[in-house]
């Protein structure tokens, strides 16, 4: 079981993603900020496979959080997720580091996504 960690300052947005996620089948942690992620990769005993992490998060910024769990868990998978994709900060419209997929999806449309970024297919 893979396992997710949703970085989304919107309450009903985070409580959606988490219930979403793991009725596919995921492990899912969720934050709602930079530092409460931090503090959860720092307790998590198990790998964390995908950080899925709005572009702004309050506290502790997204491009510091990656930096440190990419140090955390080098395989690490980054999804960032914005719902003004002209204006985010991180440059392209993905990389080898991170994707970003933009506001509003649907939890499925999510899934298909981190199936993709995984190689894996889940029921």
């Amino acid at each position: 079981m893979d396992t997710i960690l949703v970085v989304e300052d919107e309450m009903a947005i985070r409580e959606m993603l988490g219930r979403g996620l793991q009725k596919h089948g995921y492990e899912v942690l969720v934050a709602a900020d930079g530092d409460e992620a931090l503090r959860m990769c720092a307790k998590h005993r198990k790998p964390i496979q995908v950080l899925l992490c709005d572009v702004v998060t309050p506290g502790l910024a997204a491009r510091e959080l990656i930096r440190i769990a990419l140090g955390m868990y080098p395989s690490l998978k980054v999804l960032l997720m914005t719902g003004y994709p002209d204006e985010y900060p991180f440059g392209g419209e993905g990389s080898e580091i991170f994707q970003i997929m933009r506001k509003p999806f649907t939890t499925s449309e999510l899934v298909l996504r981190l199936e993709a970024i995984l190689g894996e297919k889940y029921v």
